[in-house]
């Protein structure tokens, strides 16, 4: 279950956010009006489409349901700060739609994401997807689609983010939504993001466990396309919040960030623009442990990110390392990756983590002492 403590002085401000967002919600969802594009009705008519995306859109569960430990044994997710403690039932959903080869994805992005890798056909997605894709032709693949009367187009890195499921043997995309999708150890689908420090090279999704890599825009082996239509997902929206114990909140998701990572013990850095001892490496272990415990800024709710949200904290826009947002992300350390509370479902002894010097990610032994600790709360 996940934690929603207070303290006093912040209880008042959080009961009147709680309910100015339920109202929202219950105004909102009272119509027909699922998102903008769906809007029908005296609803829409009343209430701008600005107004119903007022409320922060939540990021997909990740789908994990198991705690472990370090050895990979599983156990009772109480009070362990891992993903699956924090996960709320129902919260990855993909729906079918009646537009033929294409499938919908209902929190809040309004995406329509092709049904079939670039290659396949019907609706099972019969044949053997195209696998010597460049980058050049994955981009007149997805704007050669021709499904529902949309403009396709090639998702971005932070589109494709949202769409991994961690929660079955092992990472992929939904085979009940994606038939036949290919999951070798190499396959790639390519991302319209390319590296903004490297313009050579493009970022890709590897398919098989969840990892996001950055590879040459000309590579055409194990690289294949999959299309997506529907608005440009929008950019972190950050506010400073605090003085003597600063923090971020992103008004897209709703999450609140410390602004430091963590220092030795698990303490946070409260100094000036995070000018305290340098972060240390902690072990996975270490740091659901310290951010769970974590009395910072009037609240006792700060956990370990999960990696969907930590992926939320990539800026791919920056030039140079590290990828974070440097002018609220201050003093951050421009070689070193971030841990998440998200296991290796197919070697739980693993763990995610996001490399902050590129915005590419991997699992790595939760035991290693390698890891910066960056705590969040929310979303709300």
């Amino acid at each position: 279950m996940r934690k929603r403590f207070f303290t006093t002085s912040s209880a008042t401000f959080a009961r009147g956010w709680f309910a100015a967002m339920e109202l929202l919600v219950i105004v909102g969802f009272s119509a027909s009006c699922k998102y903008p594009s769906h809007c029908e009705g005296v609803f829409c008519s009343i209430w701008p489409a600005a107004l119903v995306f007022a409320r922060p859109r939540t990021l997909p569960d990740t789908g994990q349901t198991t705690c472990a430990t370090t050895a990979g044994a599983v156990i009772s997710c109480a009070g362990t700060g891992q993903d699956a403690e924090y996960a709320t039932p129902g919260a990855y959903i993909l729906y079918e739609t009646t537009l033929g080869n294409a499938v919908g994805e209902v929190l809040g992005s309004d995406l329509l994401w092709q049904k079939c890798s670039f290659g396949q056909t019907g609706n099972s997605c019969a044949g053997t997807a195209l696998s010597t894709v460049t980058r050049t032709q994955a981009f007149a693949a997805c704007s050669g689609v021709a499904i529902a009367d949309r403009v396709w187009r090639l998702p971005s890195v932070r589109e494709m983010h949202l769409l991994p499921y961690f929660g079955g043997a092992t990472v992929a995309m939904p085979s009940s939504f994606f038939p036949n999708t290919a999951s070798g150890t190499n396959v790639y689908h390519w991302t319209s993001t390319t590296v903004v420090a490297s313009p050579a090279n493009s970022y890709l999704f590897a398919q098989k466990f969840g990892f996001f890599a950055s590879q040459s825009n000309a590579l055409a082996t194990d690289t294949f396309a999959r299309c997506v239509a529907g608005p440009a997902q929008p950019t972190q929206d950050y506010v400073r919040l605090g003085v003597t114990e600063p923090s971020v909140r992103d008004n897209t998701t709703g999450l609140t960030w410390t602004v430091c990572a963590l220092k030795t013990g698990g303490a946070a850095d409260t100094s000036a623009n995070c000018a305290g001892p340098a972060p240390a490496n902690f072990t996975q272990t270490n740091a659901l442990t310290f951010c769970e415990s974590l009395v910072y800024g009037g609240f006792t709710d700060w956990r370990l990110p999960n990696v969907r949200e930590l992926a939320s904290l990539m800026d791919y826009t920056q030039s140079v390392n590290p990828t974070v947002n440097q002018t609220y992300f201050t003093a951050n350390p421009s070689a070193t990756v971030y841990w998440s509370s998200t296991n290796d479902i197919s070697n739980a002894a693993n763990a995610y983590i996001f490399d902050v010097s590129d915005g590419t990610s991997g699992t790595i032994a939760r035991t290693a002492s390698i890891g910066d600790v960056r705590c969040v709360r929310g979303p709300w």
